[in-house]
């Protein structure tokens, strides 16, 4: 399944007061992530994702990941085992006037564990 969001940073937006996103995930196991800044961002921007309050992308503590005009994807193998299913996404924007957006997805192959009415209950949430 693709877990995607899209968060637009305020001006101004410091690295030691970052805007805190919530995105919502699954159980299962992170085999993908992209990251993409919209157009005009250069480098005044970054990102930072938190699972159970651990830093994991990217993987040196204290370091974001930072704006470029070059998207980013990145091969994962990122367990999610227990609750709670949420990525927090902490991200600054150094730009004095502008407002600049980022999109980041994971792709979350889940268990196939899963019983059948389980299952339809998840595809019925998503349809």
């Amino acid at each position: 399944m693709l877990y995607s969001i899209s968060i637009d940073i305020p001006a101004q937006t410091s690295r030691t007061t970052p805007l805190i996103s919530t995105l919502a995930i699954s159980q299962g196991i992170v085999t993908k992530g992209w990251l993409r800044w919209r157009y005009g961002s250069g480098n005044l921007g970054g990102v930072r994702v938190f699972y159970h309050e651990t830093q994991i992308w990217p993987f040196s503590l204290n370091e974001w990941l930072p704006s470029s005009q070059h998207p980013l994807e990145f091969p994962s193998s990122l367990s999610i085992p227990e609750p709670p299913y949420t990525f927090s996404i902490h991200t600054y924007n150094d730009d004095d006037v502008f407002p600049h957006s980022v999109w980041l997805a994971f792709e979350i192959e889940r268990g196939k564990n899963l019983g059948v009415l389980t299952r339809l209950i998840e595809w019925a949430k998503f349809e």
